[in-house]
């Protein structure tokens, strides 16, 4: 099952969002070509940290609240320039042999995920 699917299967069931509004939203998305993820947030039917805690559901990955307590690797703050960590929403909190684990807004984003491993050269 898709990631959009499991999101709307969630929406749905736990009647976070009317199915009128979650139509809306899918129309929007099939209209603009905007993610779905970005759709609920900017007309306020999610805040970002219920979206976030969503993906996270959907996707098995761990929600953070804070990253205050971790520190980014040495070759992600060497390698990566800081506007392109900031305009993505990334930010590496762990390093490990030929991989690192980066923190991000949005997970659905796939493409500054690849130009990071690039960057880095290592699997992220």
């Amino acid at each position: 099952m898709s990631i959009r699917n499991k999101l709307l299967q969630i929406l749905q069931a736990d009647k976070i969002l009317p199915l009128e509004k979650l139509t809306e939203c899918m129309d929007i998305c099939m209209s603009t070509g905007d993610s779905l993820d970005k759709v609920l947030v900017e007309r306020g039917y999610l805040t970002e940290v219920q979206m976030l805690k969503l993906f996270s559901a959907c996707m098995g990955y761990p929600y953070l609240e804070r990253l205050n307590e971790k520190k980014a690797p040495e070759p992600f703050v060497a390698k990566v320039p800081i506007q392109f960590a900031r305009n993505h929403c990334l930010c590496a909190i762990q390093q490990d042999d030929g991989w690192m684990e980066v923190a991000t807004a949005s997970p659905l984003e796939t493409h500054p995920m690849d130009e990071l491993s690039l960057m880095l050269d290592c699997e992220i």
